[in-house]
């Protein structure tokens, strides 16, 4: 987010610096100015052109770029929890709150509710069959 606010900062500004530059191009147009003022204003003219082309390609390749980080870390996540729970067997009534929690938090539980979970020794062994 924060390099999307700087780049859509500096495009404001180059378009600024655009703007500026067209309107003392046709004012030296007006005034008939020589031959060398008029091509070094359209080399500033071509270079405003290019540094624009240039950020609009950069914040197409970070909005790729970030899908694709965005993309690794969701499936990295998902293998991490398929791994947790294959290893679930282990687990306490308090881990199973806790990946409960985790899961959808959404899911409140009160201290009633998790005395009850380890009063009536659930755990990962058992779980499978609660669930049955």
């Amino acid at each position: 987010e924060e390099i999307d606010t700087k780049m859509t900062k500096q495009t404001k500004e180059i378009n600024r610096a655009w703007k500026w530059v067209k309107n003392l191009s046709s004012s030296v147009d007006e005034m008939k100015a020589d031959d060398d003022a008029h091509k070094l204003l359209t080399q500033l003219q071509n270079k405003v052109e290019n540094i624009d082309r240039t950020l609009k390609t950069v914040k197409k390749k970070w909005i790729k770029k970030r899908k694709q980080i965005i993309l690794y870390l969701q499936k990295s996540v998902r293998e991490t929890e398929t791994n947790l729970m294959k290893d679930f067997k282990s687990w306490l009534a308090s881990d199973i709150v806790q990946w409960l929690q985790y899961m959808d938090d959404r899911i409140l539980f009160d201290d009633d509710i998790i005395s009850k979970f380890v009063n009536m020794d659930i755990n990962g062994y058992n779980l499978s069959d609660i669930n049955d």
